[in-house]
C-alpha cells in the first residue's frame, strides 16, 4: 500500500492537492464528503468507476491518518487549523515522519515508510548533487532502486516498474529533488529545510552550526545525527566515513542556496575547532560555519 507506488491508495499527488486546495478555499462553510466528491471528481478525474474508486481511496487514506479533519457523526471534513499556516508540502513531510516513529516502522511499513527509507538512504550521498556530478532518473529507466541498493542492505527496495519513477515525483513535490535536465534530477532539500527555518531559530536568532545541524535532524531526522540515520547505521554497504567537520554535499548545497536567498548568514570564527566545512563543487573556495544566523528577508 506503499504512497510510492503509482497504484496503491495515498499515491496521488494530484488527488491529495485538489482535495487540499479545495477544502482551503472552503474552509469557512461545512463541507461533506459527498459534497466534496461531487464538486472535484468529474473536474479531476474521468467519470469512470475506476476513477471514482480511486478518487474514494486517496481520500480515505489521508483521511486515515489525520491529514484533514473529519466530522464523523455529520460526514464533514474540514482543513485542520495549521492548514492556512504552512503549505501541504510542510505539512504531509511532516506527517509522513511523525508516522514513522521506531525502526521495525521504518523498515517494514508500507503506507508512508518507503518513501522515507529511501530517501534517507540517498539524501546521504554526496554521488547525486552538483558535487558528485551524477543525476537521478525518473520513469520507468529510473536509477532510484540501484542507488539505494549501492548504499544499504534493504529486504526492500523500491520496485523498478511502478515505485522507483513515482519516488523522484514525490521527492520533488516534497522538496527534496530538483530537476536539472529532462529527467534527471539533483539532491537538493532547500524547499523542505525553509520552513523550519523560523521554527529553529524562533528563540535565537544566531545559533552554533553544530546546534543548528543537530535541531535540523531533529525535524528532519534523514539528515546527519536524525534518528532515521541512526536506523541505517547496521544496514549500510560501508560504515559512515568519520567526517565530523564536514556536511554532505546536499545540505551543503541547501544551506549554500538559502544564504543566496538572503534566509540565513554564514560567520566564521577564527579559533573555532568546531567549525563546519561546506561540502561544495570543485574549484570552490573552502567554506568553513560556525554560526548560521536567521535573515528572514522576503
Amino acid at each position: 500500500m506503499s504512497i510510492v507506488n503509482n497504484a496503491n491508495p495515498g499515491s496521488s499527488i494530484l488527488i491529495l492537492s485538489t482535495i487540499d486546495q479545495y477544502l482551503l478555499k472552503h474552509r469557512d462553510k461545512p463541507i461533506t464528503i459527498e459534497k466534496l466528491k461531487q464538486h472535484l471528481r468529474p473536474e479531476t478525474l474521468s467519470k469512470t468507476d475506476t476513477a471514482a474508486k480511486r478518487f474514494q481511496e486517496n481520500l480515505d487514506f489521508w483521511l486515515k491518518l489525520g491529514l484533514w479533519g473529519l466530522d464523523t457523526e455529520n460526514q464533514q471534513i474540514f482543513s485542520q487549523p495549521e492548514s492556512e499556516k504552512h503549505s501541504l508540502e510542510f505539512r504531509l513531510l511532516k506527517k509522513i515522519i511523525a508516522l514513522t516513529d521506531n525502526p521495525q516502522t521504518f523498515f517494514e511499513g508500507g503506507g508512508v515508510e518507503p518513501f522515507i527509507l529511501t530517501l534517507s538512504c540517498l539524501i546521504q550521498q554526496d554521488r547525486y548533487t552538483f558535487v558528485g556530478g551524477d543525476r537521478l532518473t525518473g520513469g520507468s529507466s529510473s536509477n532510484v532502486s540501484s542507488a539505494v541498493n549501492q548504499y544499504a542492505m534493504l529486504q526492500r527496495v523500491v520496485n523498478q516498474s511502478n515505485e522507483a519513477g513515482h519516488f523522484i515525483k514525490w521527492a520533488e513535490f516534497l522538496g527534496f529533488l530538483e530537476p536539472d535536465q529532462p529527467n534527471q534530477y539533483i539532491l537538493d532539500p532547500t524547499r523542505a529545510i525553509l520552513p523550519y527555518l523560523e521554527i529553529i531559530f524562533a528563540e535565537q536568532q544566531t545559533l552554533p552550526i553544530q546546534t543548528f545541524l543537530h535541531q535540523l535532524a531533529e525535524y528532519l531526522p534523514m539528515f546527519n545525527q536524525g534518528l532515521f540515520t541512526a536506523y541505517l547505521a547496521d544496514v549500510l554497504r560501508e560504515p559512515a566515513s568519520e567526517q565530523q567537520h564536514q556536511i554532505s554535499a546536499a545540505l551543503s548545497h541547501a544551506l549554500l542556496r538559502l544564504e543566496l536567498m538572503n534566509k540565513i548568514k554564514f560567520d566564521r570564527k577564527s579559533d573555532d575547532s568546531m567549525a563546519m566545512q561546506l561540502v561544495l563543487p570543485q574549484g570552490m573556495p573552502v567554506k568553513m560555519v560556525s554560526t548560521i544566523s536567521f535573515r528572514n528577508v522576503a
